[in-house]
C-alpha cells in the first residue's frame, strides 16, 4: 500500500500569533544538525509580554520548529526515537503569570535524503516547489527533509488524521509531490 505524505506548516491566517522570544539564535537554529541539537539546553526558559489576543498555535516554525505539549504527544506515539528539549515562556507582568505559559518542545528527527532533483530551490535555500523521492521514505510516519536550510518536516497521512482528531489549532497541512 502506497502511504501519503503531507508537510506540516503553522497556518500563515492567525491574527496575533504568539511568538517565542528570546531564544539564542546561534544555539536555536531554523534546521538544526545533530551535533548543534545537542548544543541546545535540556529546558530553557524565556518572558514575552503578553497580550489577551495572542493566538497560540500548537505548532510554530520561528526561531525554530517546535511543538506544543499536545502535539509533542501525537508525534512521540508515531516516533519514539524522536527527541525533544523544552522551552517555556512566562509572562514578564506578574499579574498575569498565569493566564499564558506555553510550553513548546524543539524537536529532533533524524533527517532524511529524500529531497528529488525536480524541487525547486530558491537562490535564498528556501524550496519553492517540493517533490520528494518516494523510494527513501519507507514507510516513516515523521521526515524532516535533508540537505535544505529550513526544517520542513513530513508527516505520513496518519499521524496528520491524529493531529487534527485531537482539533490542534495553527497546524496546516499541504499535499506533497513524490516521485
Amino acid at each position: 500500500m502506497k502511504m501519503e505524505y503531507l508537510r506540516m506548516c503553522q497556518n500563515k491566517k492567525m491574527n496575533n500569533p504568539f511568538v517565542v522570544e528570546g531564544l539564542d539564535n546561534q544555539i536555536y537554529v531554523a534546521n538544526p544538525s545533530r551535533e548543534q541539537f545537542q548544543k541546545i539546553p535540556k529546558s530553557m526558559v524565556t518572558y514575552f509580554d503578553y497580550a489577551p489576543d495572542f493566538d497560540v498555535p500548537d505548532y510554530v516554525v520561528s526561531p525554530t520548529p517546535m511543538a506544543s505539549s499536545r502535539l509533542r504527544r501525537v508525534l512521540r506515539m508515531y516516533d519514539e526515537s524522536i527527541e525533544f528539549k523544552s522551552v517555556q515562556n512566562y509572562t514578564r507582568q506578574e499579574k498575569d503569570a498565569l493566564k499564558l505559559a506555553p510550553s513548546y518542545y524543539v524537536y529532533y528527527v533524524e533527517q532524511t535524503e529524500c529531497l528529488h532533483e525536480d524541487s525547486v530551490i530558491a537562490p535564498n535555500g528556501a524550496v519553492t516547489d517540493l517533490v520528494l523521492k518516494g523510494s527513501r521514505l519507507r514507510n516513516k510516519d515523521i521526515i524532516v527533509v535533508a540537505g535544505i536550510p529550513e526544517k520542513i518536516t513530513i508527516v505520513s497521512l496518519a499521524v496528520a488524521e491524529s493531529i487534527l482528531r485531537r482539533k490542534m489549532f495553527g497546524i496546516d497541512f499541504q499535499e506533497v509531490k513524490i516521485k
